[in-house]
């Protein structure tokens, strides 16, 4: 099976005939759109937005092809020149839609007869979430012509300092000295011996990681003041009271689903600390816990797999939910959507990009052979089943945002790993059991942390620029708050702002709390299959269709879940409770 993906069907290269025809195909639906954006827009509403939503699909559609093309190029080849070069000249023609988008936007701000038109229109009918939200956005909006300033800006400023600093983490070299041999590692390769079984390893690693970050501290924070400081900067002149504001408004989330949310969190913390003070004695014989240990494997028998082995099991456990899910991750595999083999120059971690013009996703992941390898497979395609079940959906109204980005990917998990639990005994369960318990430890504890670290950037951020050390300091803080006493002070990972690419998204702030809200978000939905399983799957595609063109609690109460109340995100997080509490008596 080819660890390689293929890109054949999105284009077969950057001097391909179909690359090449859908730049001038672009540069064409770009002038139409200018075109459009010099009408009078008042003379016909019918006829202006039904001319509009033609036009943003088609180009939309088309530019969101090319550009995917390049920057799954760069995901496992940052230094692809053509690739760099492309990217650049599509950030640029994007920029040239900016100020028609704008003047459209404001128009809309104007509309409060959207429901009347739309029963005149099937086109405006379909996209009436999108046109509303569109409208209501507008506010914050700024004249076409600052719009289009802004736009030009962050090319140079924000997405320049973020492209640098993926280049700076995607070409980092850590040394690593062990049994007297010397290698020069990836970062993705370094810390993927944080899942290895031995426990001086890790601890090796632990701190040639820590002495490579200390060579791009300086470029690194920096490249985080830099982004931050516009964020804040935009974000009060478009009229939000903060960076948070900003995000949930862009994440459909308002903020009493978002309390709901950190206030269940909280509360579950001393439950978790008991988890990592336990797995700390089974460890160390210690009752804290290092941070290098927090992934470690548990158990004796370390479970692993060939990348053959892990495609065949997720296949086969995914037919315990779905034959339909479970052919389609097969056909994935089958066609070469996923690159897994880690190799210098390649990106660290894992994600799923979803071509919506030709129905497709692939899927970057750096496999190891891992338990926990072979569930970020199982993470990713459920992703990519997200967006098949949203082919049919124009491309306006697939654009889901992040907290409901989260739900078929852990939902995809969650099943592979029941399917673990009921299959499994002894030491292979004990491990299995408490690989599940670790990662959701990770999206609630170690997520908190992200939040809080985020938190406290932004506040200091907004009067003056961070030093390394400083930056250091409110990680530390941030991570003394999340784990409490269960963490060995001895061990934090001060470093963490460097090694986690989301803070460096300067159009996506706050790319924590999503994971957490999806994984109770998912569990809870898996509770409902699990108490009445019949006809859930048409119930769960329905939700995932909605998920484009709803508001998160509205999506919630199609579910029959009341967000706001605290309630549903206990009753998911009860379900790790039980499962750490089978795991304190298991040894």
């Amino acid at each position: 099976m080819d660890k390689h993906w293929n890109l054949n069907s999105i284009y077969k290269s950057f001097h391909s005939d179909d690359f090449l025809r859908d730049i001038s195909n672009l540069d064409k639906e770009i002038l139409d759109l200018k075109t459009f954006g010099e009408k009078n827009f008042s003379f016909n509403p019918i006829d202006t937005i039904e001319e509009y939503l033609v036009l943003s699909n088609t180009l939309s559609n088309r530019l969101y092809r090319l550009m995917s093309f390049c920057s799954l190029s760069l995901a496992v080849d940052t230094s692809n020149k053509d690739a760099i070069n492309f990217m650049d000249i599509f950030r640029k023609k994007s920029n040239e839609t900016v100020a028609p988008f704008t003047k459209f936007r404001k128009w809309c701000e104007k509309i409060n007869d959207l429901d009347s038109l739309s029963e005149k229109s099937a086109l405006i009918k379909s996209h009436l979430f999108y046109l509303k939200e569109m409208r209501d956005s507008a506010k914050h909006l700024l004249s076409p012509e600052t719009e289009d300033i802004i736009s030009s800006l962050q090319r140079t400023g924000s997405s320049a300092f973020s492209s640098l600093q993926n280049q700076l983490t995607s070409n980092l070299s850590v040394f690593f000295n062990y049994n007297g041999k010397n290698e020069e590692l990836s970062l993705s390769q370094a810390r993927n011996m944080y899942f290895d079984k031995d426990k001086d390893k890790r601890e090796k690693i632990y701190h040639a990681e820590i002495d490579s970050y200390k060579t791009v501290e300086i470029p690194s924070s920096a490249c985080l003041n830099a982004i931050k400081g516009e964020v804040i900067t935009l974000s009060k002149r478009r009229g939000f009271t903060s960076p948070l504001e900003m995000t949930l408004e862009d994440n459909r989330m308002d903020i009493e689903t978002l309390n709901s949310l950190l206030d269940s969190m909280r509360s579950s913390l001393p439950m978790f600390r008991k988890y990592y003070k336990r797995k700390a004695q089974i460890i160390r014989g210690k009752d804290k816990i290092p941070y290098y240990d927090i992934a470690a494997p548990v158990g004796e028998v370390d479970i692993s797999f060939t990348y053959e082995e892990a495609a065949d099991y997720i296949v086969k456990a995914e037919l315990a939910f779905s034959e339909e899910i479970s052919n389609f991750m097969k056909s994935a595999f089958d066609n070469c959507w996923l690159d897994v083999e880690p190799r210098k120059g390649k990106r660290g971690g894992a994600f799923c990009s979803t071509i919506h013009a030709i129905g497709e996703s692939r899927i970057l992941a750096n496999f190891n052979g891992s338990f926990d390898n072979m569930i970020t497979l199982a993470h990713e395609l459920g992703h990519a089943y997200h967006g098949r079940v949203l082919k049919d959906e124009s491309i306006l109204n697939s654009d889901y945002t992040m907290p409901l980005a989260e739900t078929a990917s852990i939902f995809s998990e969650t099943v592979v790993m029941d399917y673990s639990l009921k299959n499994l005994s002894g030491d292979n369960l004990f491990t299995i059991l408490e690989n599940d318990i670790s990662g959701a430890a990770t999206v609630i504890v170690d997520i908190y942390s992200r939040y809080l670290f985020e938190t406290y950037l932004f506040e200091e951020r907004n009067n003056s620029i961070l030093s390394p050390e400083r930056l250091n300091e409110l990680m530390v803080k941030a991570q003394i708050e999340a784990y409490g006493d269960c963490l060995d002070e001895n061990y934090f990972h001060p470093y963490m702002w460097i090694n986690k690419p989301h803070y460096y998204y300067p159009n996506s702030n706050f790319y924590n709390f999503p994971y957490a809200f999806g994984l109770l978000f998912a569990k809870g939905l898996y509770s409902l299959y699990k108490n009445n399983p019949s006809g859930f799957l048409e119930k769960y595609k329905s939700i995932l269709r909605l998920t484009g063109r709803e508001t998160v609690y509205n999506v919630g109460l199609s579910a029959e879940i009341d967000l706001h109340n605290r309630k549903f995100f206990d009753d998911s997080i009860s379900m790790i409770s039980d499962s750490i509490e089978r795991f304190l008596t298991m040894k």
